[in-house]
């Protein structure tokens, strides 16, 4: 399976309508009017099946700081499968695909939050539990720095760097 990798400001009206399809029937409690959420993300990882889109996840490389390293990351943002494509291996080759693309690109770590860890287990991430903070944003308005103790960060290594158990800075919003 081959994603197509597509910078966000490269993608055509047909493909953000197809992208807010997607998210929309995976997400159904998230649903919006467009093809993100907070911020539109630098890349979209897309995997079609003729025309139909079956597969769609975010894309954000960010610096981040953790304690007070600072560290290279590629967010993962709105991973979603098609109900009718769930069980087949989609999301796993989407994960697949992008770590050498991110390793190429210098990356440290592929991180993401997500409430089922299934998946990402499953694939090599690992869960993390650490004080995060983020800029809080919804609905195109800012409501300052949040500071939570979360349980649902993954975390994937592209290189030898380790990961500092410190609280992290998204240094912006969370994906």
């Amino acid at each position: 399976m081959l994603m197509d990798l597509t910078a966000e400001l490269d993608l055509s009206p047909r493909e953000h309508e197809a992208i807010t399809a997607l998210r929309n029937s995976c997400f159904p409690a998230y649903a919006m009017p467009r093809s993100y959420s907070k911020q539109r993300p630098h890349l979209r990882g897309l995997v079609w099946q003729g025309a139909q889109l079956v597969g769609h996840v975010g894309l954000d490389q960010r610096m981040i700081a953790v304690g007070d390293q600072p560290v290279a990351i590629l967010g993962l943002i709105d991973l979603c499968v098609a109900p009718a494509m769930r069980g087949q291996g989609v999301a796993s080759a989407m994960l697949a695909e992008l770590q050498p693309f991110a390793r190429s690109k210098g990356l440290d770590y592929l991180f993401l939050i997500a409430d089922d860890p299934s998946l990402y287990l499953a694939n090599g991430f690992v869960q993390i539990t650490q004080y995060c903070s983020w800029l809080r944003i919804n609905d195109f308005k800012n409501y300052g720095v949040a500071v939570e103790l979360l349980d649902d960060i993954f975390i994937k290594a592209l290189s030898d760097t380790p990961w500092p158990n410190r609280p992290i800075d998204l240094l912006g919003y969370m994906f």
